[in-house]
């Protein structure tokens, strides 16, 4: 095992090279004592963010929520303080810039007998917190309108049924387009396409913030709104709804114009599954 507190040969530094990831050796004051070729290369202009919190500093340190960490849960402060930290998960990121750097962080206290008193392992795992996101998106968005998807619906739904709310404090709106098939076979799928995320677009700008709107498939729709007083502000929102998609778009030169179905079914009610509710607005059109 190498000593960290007493590095000296080159072996031993020419093995903390070869690792893959960015190693951070300190003193008791934060002072660097080792770093090795991984961490100069891509670790450098986040190092001091590491150990202090400073304003005017280009870089910061966030927790895996992206909320800003406190001076006493900087990792160069935990694992010289004494703690152990096993694989976290980080976000650097420079200041004044929306690129993150997601790492793994792992390290701690360094036997007392010299200089160094404590170690971090940083990784960067930006790339698979990329492709973690992309299959996210994948799984609960729809690809044509990015609305959330069946999927995400039927999630949000039975987080919702196991609240316990109000009987008629919520209520699903099923949502079918009349005459979308005529368009498709009259204009073309790629026109089709197009509308279907013209009026994703205007469901998701006609309904209140708290709300959530998804495509469920073909020329189906649903929203779910939660916090009402009364089941009147669903019929109003159904209104609304309505007369967003019913309004004509105009692609490539033509004036289209759909119609719409609209079903509501109040909640949660005694509902205890997501795909009874859904069935009942899809019923109540």
């Amino acid at each position: 095992m190498i000593d960290l507190a007493n590095l000296q040969t080159s072996l031993e530094v020419a093995i903390l090279d070869h690792l893959p990831d960015a190693i951070v050796v300190v003193g008791p004051d934060g002072q660097l004592i080792l770093w090795n070729l991984q961490a100069q290369r891509w670790l450098s202009d986040y190092l001091s963010c590491l150990w202090e919190v400073d304003p005017k500093a280009q870089c910061q340190v966030l927790d895996h929520h992206r909320c800003p960490l406190p001076l006493d849960q900087l990792p160069l402060r935990r694992v010289v303080a004494g703690q152990v930290i096993e694989n976290e998960d980080m976000v650097l990121v420079q200041r004044g810039s929306d690129q993150l750097l997601w790492v793994a962080v792992s390290g701690g206290p360094v036997p007392p007998g010299g200089s160094a008193a404590g170690i971090l392992s940083v990784r960067n795992i930006s790339t698979h917190k990329h492709q973690e996101r992309q299959l996210y998106h994948q799984t609960y968005y729809d690809a044509l309108t990015q609305l959330p998807n069946r999927v995400a619906l039927i999630d949000r739904l039975n987080h919702l049924l196991v609240q316990g709310r109000e009987p008629d404090s919520m209520a699903l709106l099923f949502i079918d387009l009349n005459r979308f098939k005529q368009v498709n076979d009259d204009l073309g799928h790629r026109l089709g396409n197009q509308l279907l995320t013209e009026l994703g677009r205007r469901i998701k700008d006609t309904i209140p913030p708290q709300a959530m709107a998804a495509r469920l498939g073909s020329d189906e729709f649903a929203v779910v709104v939660e916090h009402l007083a009364g089941q009147k502000e669903a019929i109003d929102l159904a209104t609304d709804l309505w007369h967003a998609i019913t309004q004509p778009a105009v692609l490539a030169n033509h004036d289209i114009r759909v119609g719409a179905s609209i079903g509501i079914a109040p909640g949660p009610a005694a509902y205890r599954h997501a795909e009874d509710w859904l069935r009942d607005a899809n019923t109540a059109m």
